[in-house]
Order: C-alpha cells, then structure tokens, then sequence
C-alpha cells in the first residue's frame, strides 16, 4: 500500500501533464480541472502518507523503543558504522518484552475467542486499546512523550505476560525435551530482561540529576534576562525570582555534573 501512495505522489502531476497534451487549450475548465485534480491526487496521499508514518513510528516506538520520537536514532547509528549503546540497549529490552506479551496473547487467544478472559487478560487487552487509541491521537505529530499514557499499560501488559512466562517454565505438560531446555532459555532471557531494563531505570534517575544541574545552571542568567525584559523590575517579579534562586540555589543546591565516561549506557537526552 505504501509503495503504491509513493508511486501515485510521484506519478500523480506526471500522467496530469500527459493528459494536457491531448487537451485543447481551448477547454479551459477541463485543462485546469485536470491540473487541479492530478495536484489534490498527490497532495491527499501525501497527507495519508504523513500521518499514517505518525501512527506506525508511534505504535513501533512503544513496542520496539525504535524510532524514537519519529527519528530512527539506532538505525542511523549503524547505518553511520558507531552504533549507539544506550538506543541499542532499550531497543534489546522493549524487544524482548514486547515478544513476551505477544507470546502471552498467542497463548491466551483460544479463550480470547470464547471472551473466557481473566483479570490478566483484561489488562493485556486494555493495553493493546490504549496503544491503538493513543497511537491514533498522534496522527499529527509523533512524540515519545504523547504515548506515555499506553506506556504505563505497556509496563502493567509486560508484568502479566512476564509471570505467566515464568510460570509455564515450571509445566508438567512440557515435553522431556522442553523441560530440560525451558528452565535455562527462561533463565537466559529473565537475565537480559533485568539486566537491561535496571539500565534503563538507573538511567531515567540518571538523566534527571542532568537536567536538574543544567537547569540551576540557568540561574547565572536570569538577573541578564529579567533585567532586559522588564524595565523596570516590578517587586512582585523580584521578590518571585529571590524566592525561587534563593530555593533553588541556595536551599537545595543540586549534584556536580555526571561524568560522560559514566553514562555511556544511559539516556541521558
């Protein structure tokens, strides 16, 4: 479908000009109803095509931690020969847990056929409505942020998947051969899972102790700032701005800058 929508904002103006060619100019409406026509043909799928790479990169972005924000950051990473490990780290570890969800449902969807649904199945089916729904709210404009919502439910879908994975490991229905293999690749993966995800974890703290320096940081010009948008300095802003620097400076001073060399694994942006 997508290939078709390239060739037709391609071709759209091109077979419009081939069409003029056997217009007489002396039917003007037609000539222009026929340039006007191929132009909207090019323009709408354009439009479609704008705002269905909004949703899938929104629906990708949440399951797979790629793109981020619309941009594929890791692919282009690789692409350049330097992949970066902090993208590819979150890329491992939504993978892995988007696999498991889905494992999760093609277990369960017997009983989804028969709407036989246990509280873990509601969530797991709430979450798969909220990500649609969220995705779909999107259609405009892409934003890791804008899809926090279903990324609350991803994490609660992950939960309910992840214990039912754990606990099928411990089967007596598994052939001799399965449970002899499923208590190490279960190891394996609950052991990348966690391994990746507390990265993630130590990160997001990580990356809020970096923004809360480069914020005080700020402080050093704000008295430039306020002075040139305000003349004069009403007391109201000014004993605002003393409060606030006073707390933010001087009450709670905030942590020396990370060093890089202790943030490779981290996002920090």
């Amino acid at each position: 479908m997508d290939d078709y929508a390239l060739l037709s904002i391609l071709f759209a103006p091109f077979m419009g000009a081939i069409a003029l060619i056997f217009v007489s100019n002396r039917h003007m409406m037609l000539v222009r109803g026929i340039a006007a026509g191929s132009a909207l043909v090019s323009l709408l799928v354009s439009v479609y095509v704008f705002y269905a790479y909004n949703v899938i990169t929104s629906v990708l972005g949440t399951l797979f931690a790629e793109p981020r924000d619309g941009m594929w950051r890791l692919t282009r990473s690789v692409l350049d020969g330097s992949p970066d490990p902090r993208l590819l780290v979150g890329v491992v570890s939504s993978s892995i847990a988007t696999v498991v969800i889905g494992r999760y449902v093609w277990i369960r969807r017997g009983f989804w056929r028969r709407w036989e649904l246990d509280r873990g199945d509601r969530i797991v089916m709430l979450f798969m409505l909220v990500l649609l729904a969220n995705a779909g709210i999107s259609f405009a404009y892409t934003k890791d942020v804008i899809m926090s919502p279903a990324g609350y439910f991803y994490a609660a879908a992950f939960f309910v998947a992840c214990r039912h994975y754990v606990d099928s490991l411990t089967l007596e229905s598994l052939g001799t051969r399965a449970r002899r293999l499923a208590p190490g690749i279960g190891m394996a993966v609950m052991l990348v899972l966690s391994m990746t995800w507390t990265i993630r974890a130590v990160g997001l703290h990580a990356g809020l102790t970096q923004t809360a320096y480069k914020v005080r940081q700020q402080w050093a010009y704000f008295d430039a700032y306020i002075e040139r948008n305000y003349q004069p300095v009403p007391p109201r802003v000014q004993a605002l701005k003393t409060h606030l620097q006073n707390d933010a400076v001087i009450v709670h001073p905030g942590s020396l800058e990370m060093r890089e060399e202790l943030t490779t694994l981290f996002e920090m942006d």
